[in-house]
């Protein structure tokens, strides 16, 4: 037997499942905060001063975000203002199924890449890009680069991840040199950061 609804009680039962929808729909739109920061250590080699230099860049002057594909997952940490840039390359086949895990640095590269790049200080940005580079590829096999990515969550609802890394090159050329110095001094560069909350997009 078919029942008849009152017209009033149909538009308030069809008034109840549009905005229980519009709740879902809008909860799932809705992103955590991202958040960030990392610090860079320059110690140098030899015996001139500065012997060391410190650094820290902090969420207010960092875009974060990340990449997700069948073949690799890809991190960035980039200052717009200085052009200073972090980017991390995972393969995915490496992964875990719910990408949380650590994911060390090889030299030779067989694990996750790393990729670092700081503006060079006579050629500020953004009328210039010309930066020091340090990347998996350019660094010899001779185990000068240690550390990890971890990623210690990931909200699939969300579409966003969190983690932390260290990074530790021995023995580079200095960041902070001016153009056309870069060989003038040896130093140990380490990178350590935390980003929380970094929107995750489909793509290569």
């Amino acid at each position: 037997m078919l029942h008849a609804f009152p017209l009033k009680t149909t538009m308030l039962l069809v008034a109840s499942a549009l905005a229980l929808a519009s709740c879902a729909h809008d909860e799932a739109e809705i992103r955590p905060t991202p958040e960030g920061s990392y610090s860079r250590a320059v110690v140098y080699l030899d015996q001139a001063q500065p012997a060391r230099h410190d650094t820290v860049y902090q969420s207010a002057h960092l875009q974060l975000s990340a990449k997700l594909n069948q073949g690799r997952c890809v991190i960035f940490l980039v200052n717009p203002t200085s052009q200073d840039e972090v980017g991390f390359d995972i393969p995915r086949a490496q992964m875990t199924a719910t990408l949380v895990g650590r994911y060390p640095f090889y030299v030779p590269s067989q694990g996750a890449r790393y990729s670092y790049l700081a503006q060079m200080p006579d050629k500020p940005a953004p009328a210039s890009r010309d930066a020091w580079g340090y990347d998996s590829s350019w660094l010899p096999s001779t185990g000068a680069v240690s550390g990890a990515v971890d990623i210690t969550a990931y909200d699939a609802q969300h579409h966003v991840l969190s983690g932390r890394f260290l990074l530790a090159l021995t023995g580079v050329y200095d960041p902070r040199a001016l153009s056309g110095q870069y060989k003038t001094r040896r130093c140990d560069l380490t990178l350590t950061g935390t980003f929380t909350n970094v929107p995750v997009t489909d793509g290569d």
